[in-house]
């Protein structure tokens, strides 16, 4: 009966200590996960904020002055855009907050549109400016190229109102994070 009784006790000690330590690790890597998201965040907040307003300046602010029927010259567009946005893309799925993901998403699917609509423009301008038909045809041709200009003002515009709430959302889970932190830090010392 004793030695039953040793048994039974060294059992619950042995369970209550893998349990314990079980759920360390799980901490543990819930902290590890949670650093990766906040880093990967914190990096595409620096993405961001880096690409704007060199995007504003080489296209953004030629599109607002852009007026109807006039076409801007070529757009240069190079490639490797969004190098932490697609090299981080699996870890899109983890961030928890469900609306923050969507944004991310969201702005970057119109700005790879906005890429595809300025390499098309390019071309079309190309194209327009290297015709040598008939006057009209080459009218034509340019009145594409100013609806289209046009239409790219349109995706510019709205690509600005994204990059806009994603730099909130972006701001405003980090504030949240740094709150939790905060709390945390404050409830460890009581």
């Amino acid at each position: 009966m004793v030695q039953l009784l040793g048994t039974l006790v060294t059992a619950l000690v042995a369970w209550s200590t893998l349990s314990r330590t079980l759920k360390n690790d799980r901490s543990k890597r819930d902290e590890e996960d949670a650093q990766k998201i906040n880093s990967f965040l914190g990096a595409l907040k620096t993405e961001i904020t880096t690409l704007w307003p060199i995007y504003m300046e080489k296209y953004g602010k030629d599109l607002e002055k852009l007026q109807q029927g006039q076409a801007p010259g070529q757009f240069p567009v190079g490639d490797h855009y969004f190098t932490v946005y697609k090299s981080n893309a699996h870890l899109i799925g983890h961030i928890p907050k469900v609306a923050l993901r969507d944004q991310i998403v969201r702005t970057y699917i119109v700005a790879n549109g906005m890429i595809d609509t300025i390499r098309l423009y390019n071309t079309l301008l190309v194209s327009a400016e290297q015709d040598n038909r008939s006057p009209a045809l080459i009218q034509q041709r340019w009145n594409e190229v100013t609806a289209y200009a046009f239409e790219m003002k349109a995706q510019h515009l709205t690509l600005k109102d994204e990059v806009t709430k994603l730099q909130v959302s972006l701001e405003a889970f980090e504030q949240e994070t740094a709150d939790n932190k905060y709390i945390k830090a404050q409830e460890t010392q009581w």
